[in-house]
């Protein structure tokens, strides 16, 4: 006599990898398959739809940190000329007092203290020339002087031109910063903030009044 238990497994192997092969039925599976693979195209494009507003949501609402690179350099300074040399033309050529289209920072000493720290940007500007213009800078009441470095300067320019001197040092950007008036800017205030001149307003930002910055 057969065993019946003995062939339950096999039986049971047959009916779960039964599958109709018919014409009918291979169609209907691959109807169903290519619904399901649309569905999830479908899915995945209204998804992808929704990311950025999703990421904004997300960015308003992190704190974020960014790390700039580290302002490390050493300036290096001209040899001296009077601000009577200058204003009477007794610099030599070679010195570069009067070059011009350089991006440069100038200092002003007077016994061996800094009183003044100035930028030269514009095209048209020299060293000699603007302290030329710091010179002619006058005739302003004692209030307007006072929220004003430049027209302290031109006060204090007016005597002692013998014992005053003018250094300056051409500003070159190092790696991942652009050599530009900007970058120009941030050393000139780093400057100022670091070496501490006797002509120094913490609130006044643009470094040097309006009318001395239209680059002639």
């Amino acid at each position: 006599m057969r065993s019946v238990s003995g062939h339950w497994p096999e039986t049971g192997r047959g009916r779960q990898s039964m599958v109709c092969e018919c014409l009918r039925c291979r169609t209907r599976r691959a109807d169903g398959y290519v619904e399901r693979l649309a569905s999830q195209s479908l899915s995945t494009a209204l998804r992808h739809a929704q990311d950025p507003w999703e990421q904004f949501a997300s960015e308003a609402g992190r704190a974020s940190t960014t790390t700039l690179p580290q302002i490390d350099r050493k300036l290096h300074w001209s040899a001296p000329a009077s601000i009577s040399d200058i204003i009477n033309g007794r610099t030599p050529t070679t010195t570069g007092f009067e070059d011009k289209g350089k991006l440069r920072i100038y200092r002003i000493t007077r016994g061996g203290k800094d009183l003044y720290f100035g930028i030269l940007r514009g095209l048209g500007q020299s060293v000699s020339g603007r302290i030329k213009n710091h010179l002619k800078n006058t005739g302003w009441s004692v209030a307007q002087r006072k929220l004003s470095e430049s027209k302290q300067l031109a006060k204090l320019l007016q005597d002692k031109k013998k014992t005053t001197f003018v250094r300056y040092a051409d500003i070159n950007a190092p790696p991942h910063y652009r050599a530009d008036p900007k970058y120009l800017h941030a050393i000139g205030l780093q400057a100022q903030n670091a070496l501490h001149p006797q002509i120094y307003i913490p609130q006044n930002l643009t470094f040097e009044d309006e009318d001395d910055a239209d680059g002639s």
